[in-house]
């Protein structure tokens, strides 16, 4: 009995370990997205977009496998869940006892490189609404630039003619 019980600690610690190694590669591409922004450099930014997009589907999947295997050895040792807490600290306070509290120091892990991922992902939402901000206010200031009459400075002084300007098309790199 205490065999099965190991196979399965390894195995899920197994299933954590490949989460943290995918949400540690996602925050690697977060990081190198704020560089992409900042430089912006659209086409590197939709390639680390798609890469990213395609661990998420990664780390659902394993996530989705982690918690079948709690609930399966749930039902295996016919524990019962209770709806009012939390079952995964539950589940970690009630088996990870057993495994000297390896499962925890995962999970904890696990939050920590969530919580950094998170973050990061905030502050390129919002790097990337600012950016588009001041794109839009360039675009804004241009087109009111383009339709403004601005008289004509040089020629004779008689004729009283004006021009238009036409629009211009400015990068806005910084």
């Amino acid at each position: 009995m205490k065999q099965p019980f190991i196979e399965w600690i390894s195995n899920i610690s197994e299933i954590f370990t490949k989460e943290i190694k995918i949400y540690k590669n996602l925050l690697d591409l977060e990081i190198q997205k704020k560089g992409n922004i900042l430089e912006k450099n659209g086409k590197a930014l939709e390639s680390l977009t798609k890469e990213s997009y395609n661990l998420m589907v990664g780390a659902s999947e394993l996530e989705r496998v982690r918690m079948n295997e709690i609930e399966n050895f749930y039902k295996e040792k016919k524990i019962e869940i209770s709806e009012e807490k939390n079952s995964f600290n539950e589940f970690l306070n009630h088996i990870d006892r057993n495994s000297n509290f390896k499962l925890k120091g995962l999970a904890g892990e696990l939050k920590e490189v969530l919580q950094s991922l998170k973050e990061k992902i905030i502050l390129n939402e919002k790097l990337m609404k600012t950016n588009q901000e001041i794109f839009k206010l360039s675009i804004d200031a241009l087109k009111r630039a383009s339709e403004t009459e601005i008289p004509v400075s040089y020629g004779s002084v008689s004729v009283k003619t004006s021009t238009r300007n036409t629009p211009v098309m400015l990068n806005t790199k910084a």
